[in-house]
Protein backbone atom coordinates (compact mmCIF):
# COMPACT_ATOMS: atom_id res chain seq x y z
CA UNK A 1 0.00 0.00 0.00
CA UNK A 2 1.38 3.38 -1.00
CA UNK A 3 -0.50 5.38 1.66
CA UNK A 4 2.25 4.94 4.28
CA UNK A 5 5.06 5.44 1.76
CA UNK A 6 4.58 7.35 -1.50
CA UNK A 7 1.43 9.28 -0.46
CA UNK A 8 2.99 10.28 2.87
CA UNK A 9 6.18 11.45 1.13
CA UNK A 10 4.22 13.63 -1.31
CA UNK A 11 2.09 15.17 1.44
CA UNK A 12 5.12 15.81 3.66
CA UNK A 13 6.79 17.76 0.85
CA UNK A 14 3.67 19.67 -0.19
CA UNK A 15 3.09 20.83 3.41
CA UNK A 16 6.82 21.60 3.92
CA UNK A 17 7.03 19.07 6.74
CA UNK A 18 10.05 17.59 4.96
CA UNK A 19 12.14 20.10 3.02
CA UNK A 20 15.39 18.22 2.47
CA UNK A 21 16.54 14.67 1.92
CA UNK A 22 17.22 12.86 5.20
CA UNK A 23 16.63 9.52 6.86
CA UNK A 24 13.71 11.00 8.81
CA UNK A 25 11.03 11.15 6.12
CA UNK A 26 7.35 12.02 6.22
CA UNK A 27 6.56 8.35 5.61
CA UNK A 28 8.71 7.25 8.53
CA UNK A 29 7.17 9.87 10.81
CA UNK A 30 3.62 8.77 9.89
CA UNK A 31 4.55 5.11 10.35
CA UNK A 32 6.18 5.85 13.72
CA UNK A 33 3.08 7.56 15.10
CA UNK A 34 0.59 5.14 13.55
CA UNK A 35 2.32 1.89 14.46
CA UNK A 36 3.59 3.24 17.79
CA UNK A 37 0.11 4.22 18.97
CA UNK A 38 -1.48 1.09 17.50
CA UNK A 39 0.92 -0.98 19.55
CA UNK A 40 0.51 1.15 22.69
CA UNK A 41 -2.33 3.74 22.66
CA UNK A 42 -0.70 5.68 25.51
CA UNK A 43 2.84 5.41 24.12
CA UNK A 44 5.46 7.63 25.69
CA UNK A 45 8.06 9.56 23.71
CA UNK A 46 10.55 6.81 24.57
CA UNK A 47 8.23 4.14 23.15
CA UNK A 48 7.67 6.17 19.97
CA UNK A 49 11.42 6.63 19.50
CA UNK A 50 11.80 2.85 19.88
CA UNK A 51 9.19 2.36 17.13
CA UNK A 52 11.12 4.77 14.92
CA UNK A 53 14.31 2.86 15.62
CA UNK A 54 12.55 -0.43 14.74
CA UNK A 55 11.58 1.20 11.42
CA UNK A 56 15.21 2.02 10.72
CA UNK A 57 15.76 5.62 11.86
CA UNK A 58 16.87 6.72 15.30
CA UNK A 59 15.22 9.88 16.61
CA UNK A 60 15.77 11.27 20.10
CA UNK A 61 13.12 11.87 22.77
CA UNK A 62 13.99 15.57 22.51
CA UNK A 63 13.67 15.64 18.71
CA UNK A 64 10.27 13.97 18.48
CA UNK A 65 8.17 16.75 20.10
CA UNK A 66 9.79 19.28 17.77
CA UNK A 67 8.79 17.15 14.78
CA UNK A 68 5.25 16.70 16.16
CA UNK A 69 4.78 20.48 16.50
CA UNK A 70 5.72 21.00 12.83
CA UNK A 71 3.62 18.04 11.66
CA UNK A 72 0.09 19.30 12.36
CA UNK A 73 -0.80 20.39 8.76
CA UNK A 74 0.86 17.25 7.33
CA UNK A 75 -1.02 14.95 9.73
CA UNK A 76 -4.33 16.72 9.03
CA UNK A 77 -3.81 16.11 5.31
CA UNK A 78 -2.91 12.46 5.85
CA UNK A 79 -6.01 11.98 8.00
CA UNK A 80 -8.21 13.53 5.30
CA UNK A 81 -6.64 11.27 2.67
CA UNK A 82 -7.14 8.24 4.93
CA UNK A 83 -10.85 9.04 5.27
CA UNK A 84 -11.16 9.07 1.49
CA UNK A 85 -8.98 6.03 0.87
CA UNK A 86 -10.45 3.81 3.55
CA UNK A 87 -14.07 4.83 2.97
CA UNK A 88 -16.35 1.86 3.26
CA UNK A 89 -19.79 2.17 1.78
CA UNK A 90 -22.51 0.21 3.54
CA UNK A 91 -25.75 0.50 1.56
CA UNK A 92 -28.71 -0.11 3.82
CA UNK A 93 -32.06 -1.58 2.91
CA UNK A 94 -34.19 0.08 5.54
CA UNK A 95 -37.38 1.38 3.88
CA UNK A 96 -38.42 3.49 6.87
CA UNK A 97 -35.17 5.42 6.76
CA UNK A 98 -35.18 5.80 2.96
CA UNK A 99 -37.74 8.60 3.27
CA UNK A 100 -34.82 10.79 4.37
CA UNK A 101 -32.18 12.08 1.97
CA UNK A 102 -29.50 11.73 4.65
CA UNK A 103 -29.05 10.93 8.33
CA UNK A 104 -25.99 12.50 9.93
CA UNK A 105 -24.54 11.18 13.18
CA UNK A 106 -21.94 13.37 14.86
CA UNK A 107 -19.70 12.47 17.75
CA UNK A 108 -16.56 13.88 19.30
CA UNK A 109 -13.47 12.49 20.96
CA UNK A 110 -10.85 14.41 22.89
CA UNK A 111 -7.22 13.31 22.80
CA UNK A 112 -4.52 14.62 25.14
CA UNK A 113 -1.50 16.15 23.40
CA UNK A 114 2.02 17.05 24.55
CA UNK A 115 2.12 20.28 26.59
CA UNK A 116 4.19 21.91 23.85
CA UNK A 117 1.02 22.09 21.71
CA UNK A 118 -0.95 24.01 24.35
CA UNK A 119 -0.92 27.28 22.42
CA UNK A 120 -2.41 25.75 19.25
CA UNK A 121 -4.68 23.19 20.97
CA UNK A 122 -5.53 24.35 24.51
CA UNK A 123 -7.09 21.73 26.77
CA UNK A 124 -9.53 22.34 29.58
CA UNK A 125 -6.91 22.37 32.32
CA UNK A 126 -7.90 21.50 35.87
CA UNK A 127 -7.73 17.71 36.14
CA UNK A 128 -7.56 17.44 32.34
CA UNK A 129 -4.58 17.91 30.03
CA UNK A 130 -3.20 21.39 29.31
CA UNK A 131 -3.14 20.56 25.57
CA UNK A 132 -5.80 18.50 23.80
CA UNK A 133 -7.46 18.13 20.43
CA UNK A 134 -11.15 17.52 19.92
CA UNK A 135 -12.07 15.47 16.87
CA UNK A 136 -15.61 16.05 15.61
CA UNK A 137 -16.60 13.24 13.26
CA UNK A 138 -19.77 13.15 11.17
CA UNK A 139 -21.03 9.90 9.66
CA UNK A 140 -23.73 9.79 7.00
CA UNK A 141 -25.72 6.75 8.08
CA UNK A 142 -27.75 5.99 4.93
CA UNK A 143 -24.70 5.70 2.66
CA UNK A 144 -22.38 4.46 5.40
CA UNK A 145 -19.67 7.03 4.75
CA UNK A 146 -17.75 9.52 6.84
CA UNK A 147 -18.90 12.89 5.63
CA UNK A 148 -16.87 15.26 7.72
CA UNK A 149 -14.17 15.74 10.26
CA UNK A 150 -13.23 18.83 12.20
CA UNK A 151 -10.23 19.28 14.48
CA UNK A 152 -10.70 21.79 17.30
CA UNK A 153 -9.00 22.85 20.49
CA UNK A 154 -9.78 20.43 23.31
CA UNK A 155 -11.52 23.17 25.30
CA UNK A 156 -14.14 23.75 22.55
CA UNK A 157 -17.63 22.78 23.71
CA UNK A 158 -19.44 20.19 21.59
CA UNK A 159 -22.49 22.45 21.34
CA UNK A 160 -20.51 25.06 19.39
CA UNK A 161 -19.81 22.54 16.62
Amino acid sequence: MTFFTHTAQQAARSFSFVERISKSTGALFLQTLTFGFLDEPEASLRELTETSSDLGVRITKQGLPTRIEKAVPFLKEMFQQALTLFRHELPLDLKTLRQFTAIFLTDSSTVALPESLQEEFPGCGGNGPDAAIKIQLTFEFLCGVLSGICLQAGCSPDQSY
